[in-house]
């Protein structure tokens, strides 16, 4: 099956990410439903669904985390005519909302995605620029601490041959 992407563009449910198929929900409710006009049935929902290969489960888990996320809201509604045992029927209509569209509008979970992956790319390079910085700073502090030392032991040297060659001036002459 191939999913239109309302882009003249089609591409194979099994070739989309999670975040593409939450983005083409999002965008047919936005480009067929747009916010503020009627809305869309769960029937006609899965029927699209089904024509692509998608699960029930499916549809279901992608507009639950949709609501969730505030870009769709849904209303159930009572049909005129009653089922075999006398019950009502009832169908649940979905919309999106402002904020999904402009959460579409502006790349969906695609660009969110991708702006992730960039951010935990850069944390990486930081990260490792870090490790860089820390030890370069080890290996400066070990030259330090050795011309340091080199430097003790010469002053000591020094200090013990002033006193070799100077021996009255720590004595008292009193």
């Amino acid at each position: 099956m191939e999913l239109d992407l309302n882009n003249g563009s089609s591409i194979k449910y099994t070739q989309l990410e999670p975040s593409e198929k939450l983005d083409a929900v999002l965008k047919h409710l936005n480009t067929i439903y747009p916010a503020r006009s009627p809305s869309l049935g769960i029937t006609d929902i899965l029927n699209k669904a089904k024509n692509l290969g998608w699960g029930t489960r499916h549809v279901d888990s992608i507009l639950n985390k949709l609501i969730n996320e505030g870009y769709v809201e849904f209303e159930v509604q009572e049909k005129m005519s009653r089922g075999i045992s006398g019950h009502k029927n009832t169908e649940t209509f979905y919309q999106i909302t402002f904020d999904g569209q402009e959460f579409i509008e502006r790349g969906g979970y695609t660009r969110q995605r991708q702006v992730d992956l960039k951010f935990a790319s850069e944390e990486e390079n930081l990260k490792t620029l870090e490790n860089r910085l820390k030890k370069k700073t080890v290996i400066q502090n070990r030259w330090l601490v050795a011309i340091g030392s080199v430097a003790a032991v010469y002053y000591l040297l020094e200090i013990v041959k002033f006193i070799k060659l100077n021996p009255h001036f720590f004595c008292s002459g009193h």
